[in-house]
C-alpha cells in the first residue's frame, strides 16, 4: 500500500473501517471489492484526507468452520492490475 502512495498503517485489510461519507464520496476511487480497500487508503492520503487507526478485538474461527469470498487468481490479477495503476499514477502524476 505504501508503494502505491498510501499511508503507514498497521493493518490495511481488516475490513472494519469507518469513512467520513462527504470526503469518501468525493474521492475517484475506481476499484472494487478487496482493491477498494487499498484504493480509498491511497486517495485518501493523495487527498490530504487523515487517516487514522483505532485498536480492535478480533476472534477466528476454528479451521474450516470460515467462509471466505477470497478467490486466489481472480483477486491476485485484480490487485495487480490496481497496485499497477496505482503506482503509475503516483509516479506519472507529478
Amino acid at each position: 500500500v505504501r508503494l502505491s502512495g498510501g499511508p503507514k498503517l498497521s493493518d490495511t485489510q481488516s475490513g472494519m473501517r469507518i469513512y467520513p461519507l462527504p470526503e469518501a464520496m468525493s474521492l475517484p476511487v475506481r476499484a472494487r471489492r478487496f482493491q477498494f480497500e487499498v484504493e480509498i487508503l491511497v486517495q485518501a492520503k493523495r487527498k490530504g484526507i487523515p487517516i487514522l487507526e483505532a485498536p480492535i478485538s478480533v476472534s477466528y474461527h476454528p479451521d474450516g468452520s470460515r467462509i471466505s469470498h477470497f478467490r486466489p487468481f481472480v483477486d491476485f490479477c485484480r490487485n495487480s492490475k490496481t497496485f499497477t495503476r496505482l503506482i503509475f499514477t503516483r509516479i506519472f502524476s507529478r
